[in-house]
Order: C-alpha cells, then sequence, then structure tokens
C-alpha cells in the first residue's frame, strides 16, 4: 500500500562502501545475505557492510568476472563467470568446479537453474546444456540456440529458455520445443516469469508480454 516516495532510498558506489561498480546479477540466500555478481568476484551484503569475496584460481575459471547468479535448494549459490566456467560456492568459504570436455562449449555463462532434485540447467553464449539429477553421465546439451538470456522453471516443472533472438523454448520430456506463439521467433527474451494465476510473463528486448493459459 506504499507509495515509493515512502521508502527509504539509498545507493551504494566505490566511495561508500561497494567493492566494485558493475553489479551483472543480485540474488538473495536463505541467511538474509545479499549477494552481487561484480566484475572482480562475488559480494556480499548484510545490510551494513560489502564483503569482497574472490574467485579462487582453479581450471576453466578464465575470468574473475561473474555474470549470472542463482541460489542451490541446498543452500550457497551458483555463478557463471564471463569468460567462461562456473562453480558453485556454499556461501562461506567452500568452492566448487566441475571438469569435462563438455565444458568447454559453456563460454561466457549467462544463466544457471538447480531443480531441487539436484538437476542442473546452463547457459551460454553457445547454448543450453543440463546435468539431469546433477549427473555428467545424463549430460543433455544443445548448442542449436546460440546465447542463451534466462532460465526458469514454472509450478509444473517446465524448463522455458529465452534466447538471443530465436525466441522462446519450452524444455519438456527431455525435448526443447519452441514456443507456440510464433511472434517469438526471431525475438531476443530477456526475462521469463509465471504468476499465481499461470500466466506467463516475457521480458523481451522491447515491451512486455503476457500468455494466458486460460485464453
Amino acid at each position: 500500500s506504499r507509495t515509493i516516495f515512502e521508502y527509504n532510498i539509498q545507493s551504494w558506489s566505490r566511495q561508500n562502501g561497494l567493492p566494485f561498480s558493475r553489479i551483472s546479477a543480485i540474488t538473495q540466500t536463505d541467511d538474509g545475505f545479499l549477494w552481487l555478481a561484480t566484475q572482480n568476484g562475488l559480494a556480499r551484503f548484510d545490510g551494513i557492510e560489502f564483503t569482497h569475496i574472490a574467485i579462487p584460481n582453479r581450471a576453466g575459471w578464465h575470468s574473475r568476472s561473474v555474470i549470472a547468479l542463482q541460489n542451490s535448494p541446498r543452500g550457497g549459490l551458483w555463478f557463471g563467470l564471463d569468460a567462461g566456467g562456473f562453480g558453485y560456492f556454499d556461501a562461506t568459504n567452500h568452492f566448487d568446479s566441475f571438469s569435462g570436455d563438455w565444458l568447454k562449449t559453456l563460454l561466457g555463462i549467462r544463466a544457471i537453474h538447480e531443480d531441487a532434485d539436484g538437476s542442473l540447467w546452463i547457459g551460454s553464449q553457445n547454448g543450453f546444456a543440463g546435468l539431469p539429477g546433477g549427473n555428467t553421465n545424463q549430460l543433455f546439451v544443445d548448442d542449436k540456440l546460440g546465447l542463451i538470456q534466462s532460465i526458469y522453471e514454472d509450478p509444473q516443472h517446465r524448463h522455458w529458455v529465452g534466447t538471443f533472438e530465436k525466441g522462446l523454448f519450452c524444455l519438456e520430456n527431455g525435448k526443447l520445443h519452441p514456443f507456440a506463439n510464433r511472434e517469438l521467433l526471431g525475438v531476443n527474451i530477456r526475462a521469463i516469469t509465471m504468476d499465481q494465476e499461470g500466466r506467463l510473463w516475457i521480458g523481451p528486448s522491447w515491451g512486455l508480454r503476457s500468455y494466458d493459459p486460460d485464453s
């Protein structure tokens, strides 16, 4: 019921505590901390102070610039790096990384999502990949979609994938299907969500669209 003018608005910069000025993503973990993706690692905000967490030197982590963040259902968070590679941070002091030839195709991670069952879905500059159940032996890879902008899991556990200038896709039963509305073919999809009434909301590079399954 409040208007925007009734809120206390604050801003931060390098001059008053923000470690780095370029913020690519923001998320909040279950312990209440805010996490920021910066051009030089992670920043944690407790409401008063920022703490900088550097990305360690690991094989496949060719950059310290973080451009994607996603909470993990088991706590902690996933992060994607600009020049390639992604990893998991337990939000205290431990980093996990992956290895394998399949990682070579995942350059410039743009989106990460982990399901409650441990399945991991990754969008990069070069396509879409998934580890059903967190198992690399069941690896799912699609390199035909190009740059992936967003990944969203709806309440029916379908996965929606937003691409750069190739439209919207839905992953069902192990296959990616283009969205039924052909007006989205060739469109840059930046954001996806679904409201409590089941309406799908799409944020393209222009405007806003809503799709009602009952209409």
